[in-house]
């Protein structure tokens, strides 16, 4: 057995010996959290963000990733929480059921996607830390830019952990939709093209009025961005 399945085995047995004595009662779901796999992700990313509503037989677990939000029904029961998604495919219906145990701001246990086998899953709450996105920032890169404006305008709506930003240009507006932990944020936009859909994946970091970090752009490559606050 590699290292990291021994680490990922030890993390969900803490969790279950951590959690075996909580009594039965209402856990805090509140705020973003951010899943990620020991093995293949059922959604082909690396880290999808996460927010919970609803409860007892009624929660329903929202997943955000590169290609958009997929709400998975479920419950909750004491420490103990199950949900799942499926989705159509070429063969039929795909389905990953997820069930773990909740230990304070830590989650996890395993994902059964049938004939593609288990892995195992854990989830951290992402901490709000009151960074201030208010007003307008204007993004540059060092490159080619996934949009074809060399300046775009940005502005940010932010609700807890998550955020939409607006990005704005000469080409028109676009909505992404990303995740802030800190003072480092992920957004992202996909867009169709005659190949297929094209995404832009943005992942940096905040300091006072001037922001950056690099955008991956799959088979264009990667580059650099910044951008400051102007207002």
């Amino acid at each position: 057995m590699s290292r990291r399945n021994v680490l990922s085995l030890v993390i969900v047995t803490a969790l279950l010996v951590t959690t075996s004595g909580l009594a039965a009662k209402e856990m805090d779901l509140s705020g973003t959290w951010t899943m990620t796999m020991e093995g293949d992700s059922p959604t082909g990313a690396e880290s999808v963000a996460m927010t919970f509503s609803g409860s007892g037989q009624n929660l329903v677990a929202t997943m955000k990733g590169e290609r958009g939000s997929t709400e998975c029904p479920g419950y909750i029961d004491g420490n103990q929480i199950r949900f799942y998604y499926t989705r159509p495919t070429a063969e039929g219906e795909f389905t990953a059921k997820y069930v773990g145990h909740i230990a304070g701001d830590l989650m996890g246990g395993e994902v059964d996607m049938g004939e593609q086998g288990t892995t195992t899953w854990r989830a951290t709450r992402s901490a709000a830390k009151g960074i201030d996105l208010a007003g307008s920032w204007t993004m540059t890169m060092e490159g080619d830019s996934p949009t074809g404006a060399e300046d775009v305008d940005l502005t940010f709506r932010q609700e807890a952990s998550s955020l939409i930003v607006t990005m704005s240009s000469a080409a028109g507006e676009v909505e992404c939709e990303g995740w802030i932990d800190g003072n480092a944020l992920r957004f992202y936009y996909v867009r169709p093209t005659a190949e297929g859909e094209f995404i832009a994946k943005y992942t940096g970091h905040i300091g006072g009025d001037v922001m950056g970090g690099e955008v991956d752009m799959g088979e264009r490559g990667k580059t650099q961005w910044k951008a400051t606050r102007s207002n």
